[in-house]
């Protein structure tokens, strides 16, 4: 997914654009205008095991960080940004399908 051209069609408020309307924790649920859906699956940190569920939903770009680690778009319960961040390539985070 091109993270970069979606989340400036989306706005300021991307983040709560995207988000499912249910499922978030301490009512941080979206609203879902862009008909993503995102759920808070959390994502699986190194070396902690999996992490966040309910808090967050994380997601893998296809962008490299130093040849070390790459690029994750995360959406948290408590703000309404899309947030970018780096992690290692020993962590999980959830993937985008696009049909051409």
């Amino acid at each position: 997914m091109e993270w970069k051209i979606f989340e400036n069609y989306l706005g300021a408020e991307a983040g709560v654009r995207m988000k499912s309307t249910y499922g978030w924790f301490n009512h941080g649920n979206g609203n879902n205008l862009s008909g993503f859906n995102a759920l808070p699956g959390g994502a699986r940190e190194d070396p902690d095991g999996f992490l966040g569920l309910e808090h967050k939903a994380e997601f893998w770009s296809n962008t490299t960080f130093n040849g070390r680690a790459v690029w994750t778009r995360v959406l948290f319960y408590d703000n309404n940004a899309v947030n970018r961040l780096s992690n290692t390539f020993k962590s999980g985070s959830s993937i985008t399908c696009v049909k051409d």
